[in-house]
């Protein structure tokens, strides 16, 4: 058997989850001993992984972005490491690949476990290309990015100190510009997409990584049904948007303008909070590639992993995004034409973003009208055409990179030198 490797993702939506469990099903199948941390809570929708899962003490009792708060908490970080401790204790993996649980940076640090960091390019500790959505001049855009990534750094370095502090307690002391350094990184995008500002970090950009077993969902009956005739929308607001009002007054609006509509509620509303109407049609989870092939646009969240689903099928996207990795995402995909982003941001809101205040930050999608997002629904439709080009060409990029077995020849690369 080949060395253990323990991942870590953050249970609190899916995109986490599948991304990591991608990469772990490519190294399973090459015979390495994967061991998968996740709360028992979410283990049912993954259940017909080939990979272990085991449990681990959750972040969080539902999905929730209400634990961000609690990252500040001393007691809620040593809880969690604690509980991270026992499995490297039991499994004594060869390399931890952490996908947003930043308490296990911690427990891999206390341990000496060498880590692979998975992540979108924002989530590089030193940021990554900042997208030129308002179309300033490229010496002032370039200037002001300069000051935002320095700005976000600051807040970043106050984070990552936060979490290798508690190994101080284990007598493990840390120098943050060597972890941030001898940490690898794997980014699920290609390496123009969102190019990384520093070129000091070790970092494999591989494509995306998606998870097959979401392709395996038994479909509903009516899916099959569903054909593009010029009206027909899928709305999804991931397992991270969460507005459940505004997700079922949407879907509602747009039925009764004629549309016929499909919703992917996940783990924000219920299928039997929406009304019933013969051309409103919801599930908890869909197949979104299936879907995306179906429809005439897509309303999403600004999930990266959606929105790659629907260039892939051409099909154009509103973003309302949640959160500021979403908003990027979102940002970027405007600026490339692959979608429409929108958004309201003011001067109160930007100061949160450098400040990382969660609580604004968080309410972004909340506050875009019903209207305002009709409104843009109805204007990518009038420009199918002009989408369908710069995804067709964006979509024949990414074919170019095959995300899981390009992630774990870095996972085998990293091991092999240690």
């Amino acid at each position: 058997m080949k060395p253990t490797i323990l991942f870590f993702p953050l249970e609190i939506g899916i995109a986490h989850i599948s991304r990591s469990l991608a990469l772990a099903e490519e190294l399973h199948r090459r015979k390495y001993n994967v061991i998968f941390a996740l709360p028992k809570r979410k283990q049912a929708l993954f259940k017909n992984t080939s990979v272990k899962l085991v449990d681990i003490l959750p972040y969080a009792a539902v999905d929730s972005l209400g634990f961000l708060p609690q990252l500040q908490n001393p007691e809620f970080l040593k809880k969690h490491t604690t509980s991270e401790l026992k499995l490297f204790k039991k499994y004594k993996p060869a390399l931890a690949i952490i996908d947003f649980r930043l308490t296990a940076l911690a427990s891999a640090h206390i341990t000496n476990t060498p880590i692979i960091y998975l992540s979108g390019g924002g989530g590089l500790p030193y940021g990554a290309y900042i997208p030129n959505f308002w179309h300033l001049p490229k010496p002032f855009h370039n200037g002001l990015s300069t000051i935002i990534q320095r700005l976000l750094w600051q807040q970043k370095k106050q984070f990552l100190h936060r979490f290798l502090h508690i190994g101080e307690s284990y007598g493990k002391q840390y120098n943050l510009p060597q972890f941030v350094t001898n940490m690898r990184y794997i980014v699920p995008e290609i390496p123009t997409y969102l190019p990384n500002v520093k070129q000091n970090l070790t970092i494999s950009h591989v494509g995306l990584l998606e998870w097959s077993g979401f392709a395996q969902l038994t479909a509903p009956v009516w899916l099959s049904k569903i054909k593009r005739n010029g009206k027909t929308v899928y709305i999804t607001f991931g397992g991270t948007g969460f507005a459940k009002e505004k997700l079922i007054k949407l879907a509602t609006t747009l039925v009764n303008q004629g549309f016929c509509v499909i919703v992917s509620c996940s783990s924000i509303a219920e299928p039997t909070d929406f009304p019933k109407h013969s051309n409103l049609f919801v599930a908890k989870y869909l197949p979104g590639e299936e879907v995306t092939k179906r429809v005439d646009a897509v309303i999403c969240h600004g999930g990266y992993g959606t929105m790659m689903q629907a260039v892939k099928a051409q099909t154009p996207v509103v973003a309302i995004p949640f959160n500021p990795d979403q908003l990027l995402h979102a940002l970027r995909f405007d600026e490339l034409s692959l979608s429409k982003c929108i958004l309201t941001i003011d001067l109160a809101w930007c100061l949160s973003v450098v400040k990382l205040d969660w609580k604004n930050l968080l309410g972004m999608g909340k506050q875009i009208p019903i209207e305002t997002i009709t409104s843009a629904l109805n204007e990518v439709l009038s420009k199918k055409e002009k989408y369908a080009g710069a995804m067709q060409k964006f979509a024949q990029e990414m074919s170019k990179y095959r995300g899981p077995i390009l992630a774990a020849d870095a996972v085998e690369k990293m091991i092999n030198r240690t």
